[in-house]
């Protein structure tokens, strides 16, 4: 058998109860507290994060693209764009390659696939991808990071057509080394430890300030690493290569976590850079986890430490609370017990308070004081008993003696109150014969008002339904003619919006016309006149556009013009047979107030006559119900007269026993005098 803990103080209870609801609710609130919070932080890191990645993909997205326009420039140089004379463009190069002091070697391929580069040698460049991919789509081009041959640094080819007459005379190409951008990816700075690395869209690093031996060694995009790079566990974190394949493929940033090296959990942001021809490079924003959540457990602690410091305030409010709500019911108790040993003398509590305990001490007190005063009276009535019960007994026997006489007068008036009650009787059946015909007459009488009234209501809804029904009849032929005249306006509308449309065609082919005469003005004007050229060519597409759009709206307008008369047509059949309906409803309201009329003259006399009827039927029902009553208390007295004799008999036997209960009586009085006397009052 197990031991039950009991717990027989109420300030103990109170404070458990309490103690344990403040916990719970506290613990619950600092969870939900701690969880949002944590969302919150974690969230705000990560948006940190990707706006330090697009930060610095938009700086080495821009640093690519300046070096595409610097090449852009030099395929635009007249002497370059012909291609006719070797020297001077390797000059032109070798002069750009000093200026912009950015490239490691220009190269001018020719479409054959030889090439003069600024270092002045030559060469065969034809077998080279990007220069496949600008012969095939004539747009620039960034390659993939290689090892170029003449320095022997990781580095790009940045290429552009050159362009002549629209034809393609050779492509210019600059060797850039991706050390510069090792120096940007250096300049990220993420939580306190978080740094920047860049791989190219196979998944090679290209860029890795903090591990410069991964640079063009370790692929994070392959599961297997290369043997010559030192990682504690052969195989890259699924999770890093998800997340760069994820960021590639989708052209937006990915955060998640991973781990490379010494087991240390990494937060990173994972940023798409697009750079020309289509090629995709993504950039890495990573810093360890526990720097990313070193706030949420600065949280965890606070969080931990309030929670305690609150409980433990709360705990001892609660015990003083408890203490003061305890201490009153104590004090009763105490008087309770001196009540139940029979001290019932007068004591002023030391209860004052005006809540809900001391409102339960006043009445304790009260019901103590009544208590008091019953016994006191108590004691008195046993006395008044006791000598009441010796008279009761003496008069006991002359009501004996006077019983015994009444008796014999009761017999004689039962029997002449018994041949009454006979012809009674008899008057009684035939009255009931006659007011049973008169109450089936008033029946009859009734159903058929009833039916005259149903009638007479059920013409009245009739004659409402078709008064509705002619209203409803005549809102519908306004509304058709409201109908009528909006499709009209509607089509007055539509010839001007035709007109309008008009305009605009005439508009749209002098534009088309102007922007013709500007093609040939700038076609005039030879290489300047390019852009304007563009900018011509543009108003034309919109003149021409605008032009359909308006042919097309003119196409709708007449078909709209068509619909309209259709509707207009309609209308007015449908007006024209509304007020037919209109006309119809009215003969059948004429109708129905003439059989209205006769169907109320007919329930007034029914109701006239059926309330004659009823007059009738509750006079008989009168006379029924007092013969019934002379018969029912003619039998009562006949009855209660033999039973009154034989009560008085009984009474007289009685009598005697009351004189005998009496003395009974008497003692029991002594008794309950001798039970209160143990009360102190």
């Amino acid at each position: 058998m197990k031991a039950k803990f009991k717990i027989s103080s109420v300030r103990i209870r109170l404070l458990i109860i309490f103690t344990s609801l403040l916990v719970l609710s506290l613990g619950l609130m600092s969870g939900v507290s701690y969880y949002f919070s944590k969302q919150f932080l974690v969230k705000s890191v990560n948006q940190t994060a990707m706006s330090v990645g697009t930060d610095y993909a938009n700086r080495v997205q821009s640093s690519i693209n300046e070096l595409t326009l610097r090449v852009e420039d030099l395929a635009a140089i007249p002497n370059v764009r012909n291609g006719s004379d070797s020297k001077q463009i390797m000059e032109i190069m070798i002069a750009e390659k000093q200026r912009i002091g950015k490239f490691d070697v220009i190269a001018f391929i020719y479409p054959d696939g030889n090439a003069v580069k600024s270092d002045g040698t030559t060469g065969y460049l034809g077998d080279r991808e990007y220069f496949k991919k600008i012969v095939n789509t004539k747009v620039p081009y960034v390659s993939d990071p290689v090892i170029a041959r003449a320095t022997g640094k990781l580095s790009i080819q940045v290429a552009v057509p050159v362009l002549y007459n629209g034809n393609l005379t050779g492509v210019i190409t600059a060797a850039y080394s991706l050390d510069s951008l090792s120096s940007l990816i250096e300049e990220i700075k993420f939580q306190e430890s978080g740094y920047g690395f860049l791989a190219d869209a196979t998944g090679k690093i290209i860029a890795y300030p903090n591990e410069p031996e991964l640079i063009g060694k370790l692929n994070i995009a392959q599961k297997t690493v290369n043997p010559e790079v030192t990682l504690q566990a052969g195989e890259l974190d699924n999770r890093l290569i998800n997340l760069f394949k994820n960021s590639l493929a989708s052209n937006q940033q990915a955060s998640g976590e991973y781990i490379l090296f010494n087991d240390v959990t990494n937060v990173a942001v994972a940023t798409a850079i697009n750079l020309a021809g289509g090629q995709r490079w993504v950039l890495m924003v990573t810093a360890p986890e526990t720097e990313v959540t070193k706030d949420v457990s600065s949280l965890t602690q606070i969080v931990v430490f309030v929670l305690l410091g609150c409980t433990l305030i709360a705990s001892l409010f609660i015990l003083y609370v408890s203490k003061q709500f305890a201490q009153p019911i104590t004090v009763m108790r105490d008087e309770a017990l001196l009540v139940s040993a029979g001290d019932l003398r007068l004591r002023q509590t030391a209860i004052q308070s005006e809540d809900e305990i001391g409102q339960l001490a006043g009445a304790f007190q009260k019901m103590t004081d009544h208590l008091r005063h019953v016994i006191i009276t108590t004691q008195s009535q046993a006395e008044l008993v006791a000598a009441s019960s010796e008279e009761l007994t003496a008069s006991a026997q002359q009501s004996a003696d006077t019983a015994n006489q009444v008796a014999a007068s009761i017999t004689q008036i039962a029997q002449g109150s018994g041949q009454q009650a006979a012809e009674i009787n008899s008057m009684s059946t035939v009255i009931a014969e006659i007011s049973a015909k008169i109450k089936q007459t008033s029946e009859t009488a009734k159903m058929v008002a009833g039916i005259a009234t149903e009638t007479s209501n059920a013409t009245d809804n009739g004659r409402q339904a078709i008064e509705k029904a002619t209203e409803q009849m005549k809102q519908i032929g306004k509304s058709s003619e409201v109908l009528h005249d909006v499709i009209k306006e509607l089509a007055k509308g539509s010839c001007k919006i035709g007109e309008i449309i008009s305009l605009i065609s005439s508009i749209a082919g002098q534009t088309n016309l102007l922007a013709l005469n500007a093609a040939i003005e700038a076609a005039r004007a030879g290489e300047h006149g390019r852009g304007f050229a563009v900018v011509a060519e543009e108003v034309r597409k919109l003149a021409e556009g605008s032009n359909q759009a308006a042919q097309q709206i003119a196409n709708l307008i007449k078909k709209n013009e068509q619909d309209m008369n259709e509707a207009i047509i309609a209308a007015q059949a449908s007006g024209e047979g509304v007020q037919v309906g209109i006309d119809i409803v009215s003969i059948a309201d004429e109708t129905f107030q003439s059989i209205s009329a006769s169907v109320v003259q007919l329930s007034t006399q029914i109701q006239e006559m059926q309330q004659e009827m009823d007059q009738i039927a509750l006079g008989s029902q009168e006379v029924v119900e007092y013969v019934h009553r002379i018969d029912k208390v003619s039998k009562e007295n006949a009855t209660e007269s033999q039973t009154v004799s034989a009560a008085t008999e009984e009474q007289s036997a009685s009598v005697q026993e009351i004189a005998s209960s009496s003395q009974g009586l008497a003692n029991a009085a002594g008794d309950m005098q001798t039970a209160v006397e143990k009360f102190i009052t």
